[in-house]
Formats: C-alpha cells, structure tokens, sequence
C-alpha cells in the first residue's frame, strides 16, 4: 500500500513535524479510530480526550501539541486547514490504489443509464432504477432498491477557510457509503461519503424521494424517513 513519511506531511500542509519524521504513514483517520500507521488532526481540546492511544502521528496547535501523548505530531497554526490539505494529499494517494470491477451478487436489476464506479460491492436481489450513480468504493447488502435519479456517496460539503489565501481550501472525502440489507431509497436523493470514516444505512432503512443525508451520518435500523428531509453531517439516528 502506498504511504507517505510524517516528514513528507508536514511540508506539503506547511507544519512543523516532531518525533520519528521517517514515520510511514497509510491514511488519514478519525480521531478516536487513529492506528499506529494513520494520522488524525485535534481541531480543538475538546478532542484530546477522544484521542486513540494507537495513534500513529496528530495534525495539532502549538498550545494542543502540550497537552497530548503521542509524540509524532504535525505542528500548524489551524489544525482544520492542516487536514483539509493533508486529505488532498492521501486522496491522490488512494487514486493509486488497484481499482476493480463491481462485484454484483445474483438477481440484480439495473434500469438506463445506470453508473457503478470501481471497488463497489453489490448484494443479491438488488433493483436499481434508471439514471442512478453510485460512486466508487459503495457497498449495497442485498434485497436494496434504489430509485430513479438518486446519487450514492457523492463527495460532502466540507471546507476550510485559508485566512491568509481568503479562499476556501477543499476537504477531500476519504470514506465511503455502506447500505445495509433489505433498504430502500427514494427517488432523487442524495447520499455523501464519509469525510474520514464512512456513512451508514443500516438494515431496513426507508428514505422517501428528495433526501439529503450527509457525509458520516449514521442512520439505524428500521429508520423511517419522510420527502424532502435533509440531515446533517456526522448526525447519528438511532433504530425504528
């Protein structure tokens, strides 16, 4: 899998990196999910005590980097922007990545115009109306009906504002969707990959036409939703 060095980092987001700078680095990751191989960011101290004891390297503020354990660390003057920069960085580092053909389980029906990107997987008895895209890197449990019109893992709206450019610096997104079994989505909805994790729908989920779900939402079990809701990034719903 590709990488990329703690030192190699912090001189394309324009930090400062302390510790092992010859550390390889596979991903960017969620806070409380950071790995020994993963960096994450601490936008402010009310992460710190969310912060992975595994955590290979952490995008931070001089007054955080005090205050934390892990002492691979990328020092910056606004954590937020440093991760909007670095998550460009292993966005082109995934595009790398071997990319493979769908795999769609048996019974699938797919109407006109239909888009699967690469690394989708597809369950059984799957119906997929005309003129539905779904993204790269998807996944679809089975007995799943997708109406016409609807886009599944879309980027989310995420970015950073850089003071010093004046201009908003985009936040690549790194997740993915996953929709669970025996789920059903309306026409014309929309719904964003992770940021950094992924977005979830879990079994027997119903969306109503025109809705919007963000990126790191989780929705539970058996959740029912009504035409023309939007709900917001990182929202958690929980069952029935």
């Amino acid at each position: 899998m590709p990488t990329l060095t703690l030192r190699d980092i912090a001189s394309s987001i324009d930090g400062e990196a302390k510790g092992n700078t010859d550390l390889t680095i596979s991903y960017l990751s969620e806070v409380q999910r950071c790995n020994n191989d993963q960096i994450c960011f601490i936008k402010d101290e009310s992460f710190i005590s969310k912060l992975s004891e595994d955590a290979g390297a952490v995008i931070l503020s001089p007054e955080i980097a005090k205050k934390v354990k892990i002492k691979n660390q990328i020092i910056v003057d606004d954590p937020y922007l440093g991760y909007a920069k670095a998550s460009k960085l292993f966005f082109e580092l995934s595009q790398s990545y071997e990319k493979t053909k769908p795999e769609i389980g048996k019974n699938f029906i797919s109407g006109e115009n239909v888009s699967i990107g690469h690394n989708c997987e597809i369950g059984k008895n799957v119906k997929i109306h005309d003129n539905v895209s779904i993204y790269p890197n998807t996944k679809i449990g089975d007995d799943v009906e997708i109406h016409s019109g609807s886009v599944i893992g879309s980027d989310g709206f995420g970015f950073a504002k850089d003071k010093n450019l004046d201009k908003w610096i985009k936040i690549y997104q790194l997740g993915s969707t996953i929709i669970g079994n025996d789920v059903e989505i309306g026409a014309n909805c929309t719904i964003d990959r992770g940021a950094i994790g992924n977005t979830h729908l879990a079994n027997g989920v119903k969306l109503d036409n025109q809705i919007h779900i963000a990126h790191n939402v989780i929705i539970g079990k058996n959740t029912a939703i009504a035409a023309q809701t939007a709900i917001a990034g990182s929202t958690k719903i929980g069952d029935n």
